[in-house]
């Protein structure tokens, strides 16, 4: 194709892809009048193939190249995990530009570094996975099992105290029990005690009256007989005076 076909063909190209001049506005005096509509060529069948197939290509361009960033985005984010967000470069140029930046921050570099070089996701990393996975929870289970026979001991042994706690109090009610109504044959005992002994004194008083009255009746007795004695004699006195006269 000649060059001035070719320039017929872009100048076409161009017209036809062009956007439509914009349409004036009516005044607000003019709202109620029709618009005209304004004249277009109608494009020949070549040409709409022309633009169809330009159309097509264009769409699929974009869309390889949307593809291609969202994949450059996701890989940028992957790289740079680690950073905070406001830290991370959006571009390469940026990457580029805040390399020096990036590489002072120790932190999150040797983070980053970790992230990047740490194992594949491999069929045998995932048996890997899978096995610490159950030895973990055969460990959780073990201790959940452990924990439940531990919990039932205490319990047997709480159980145990508790019923030698009860048994314990038993045996001290019993006891006061008994203290109290041993307190209490201490007490009768000790009344009839107090009892007792205000009968003895009053036995004694009585016995004391008794025995003064006795030495009374002792001494009237003795002078009776003082008495009887000297009347004995006086008797004696006067039979040998009668004996002696004759």
């Amino acid at each position: 194709m000649s060059s001035r076909s070719r320039d017929c063909d872009d100048s076409i190209t161009v017209c036809s892809t062009s956007p439509e001049p914009p349409q004036t506005v009516s005044s607000p005096t003019s709202t109620n009048r029709r618009r005209r509509p304004s004249s277009r060529i109608a494009p020949s069948t070549g040409q709409r193939r022309r633009n169809d197939t330009r159309s097509r290509d264009d769409l699929a361009t974009a869309t390889a190249h949307n593809a291609r960033l969202a994949d450059e985005f996701y890989k940028m984010k992957h790289e740079w995990l680690a950073y905070p967000c406001d830290a991370r470069p959006r571009s390469r140029r940026e990457e580029l530009q805040m390399l020096p930046a990036l590489c002072n921050n120790f932190e999150a570099f040797d983070e980053q570094m970790k992230l990047l070089h740490g194992p594949q996701i491999t069929l045998e990393y995932l048996h890997k996975v899978d096995s610490m996975h159950r030895k973990s929870n055969e460990e959780h289970q073990q201790f959940l099992q452990r924990e439940e026979e531990v919990h039932q001991r205490l319990e047997g042994t709480i159980a145990e105290i508790a019923e030698g706690i009860k048994r314990y109090s038993k045996g001290v009610e019993e006891y006061h029990k008994a203290k109290d109504e041993r307190i209490q044959r201490t007490t009768d005992y000790l009344q009839r005690a107090d009892e007792y002994c205000q009968r003895v004194d009053a036995n004694g008083q009585l016995l004391g009256k008794i025995v003064y009255g006795v030495n009374e009746l002792s001494q009237g007795v003795r002078e009776l007989n003082t008495v009887e004695a000297q009347r004995v004699r006086r008797m004696h006195g006067y039979g040998r005076e009668g004996r002696n006269d004759k």
